[in-house]
């Protein structure tokens, strides 16, 4: 009896109806809070974006008023200051030689991408490059900008604190989902 009871209460149409609500309100949810994340982790790449563009901008202006061995010292004592594991600098010509650079040992070996040179003489503008190194952890963002009639600065930050933040992030929106799939 018991067993017909439950068959039959599995077959009536509000059952039915709320396992339907509740798998619409879970799946709706899902692709809410994936929007939301996704939003989340572009503004934290142009809120990075605007970071190398605002340390350009300073290159920049001190090249014009101070000149290039000002640019290079600055360079260093910036890496020095920051954590040479955070952040680099390089000074490159229009052919993509380095001319000088802050301490790389860290970071391994990054070429020096001619596409982005070219690209940077060419259109006159920053260009953005996101680099994904095998040996470290965190994936880097760099700009290549010109700062002079002959020389780009390349300028890399590591994108440790921003992909930390997101992990959090996401951390929270699954704490989240949690109550709401008991809920729905």
């Amino acid at each position: 009896m018991c067993s017909r009871k439950m068959h039959s209460l599995k077959d009536s149409l509000s059952v039915r109806l709320t396992f339907w609500y509740a798998l619409i309100f879970t799946v709706s949810s899902l692709f809410i809070l994936g929007i939301f994340y996704q939003r989340v982790a572009h503004i934290s790449m142009e809120r990075t974006n605007q970071e190398l563009s605002n340390e350009l901008s300073e290159f920049i202006d001190m090249f014009t008023h101070e000149g290039r061995d000002h640019v290079i010292r600055e360079m260093n004592r910036e890496a020095v200051s920051e954590d040479t594991d955070k952040i680099f600098f390089r000074l490159i010509s229009n052919s993509g030689k380095v001319l000088a650079t802050t301490p790389m040992e860290s970071w391994g070996h990054i070429k020096v991408s001619p596409d982005f040179v070219h690209m940077t003489i060419s259109e006159n503008t920053p260009v953005f490059e996101t680099i994904e190194l095998p040996h470290r952890k965190h994936q880097i963002r760099s700009i290549y900008g010109r700062i002079g009639p002959s020389l780009i600065m390349q300028i890399g930050q590591s994108l440790e604190e921003n992909e930390e933040y997101l992990y959090l992030f996401g951390k929270l929106v699954f704490i989240l989902l949690l109550p709401l799939f008991i809920i729905a």
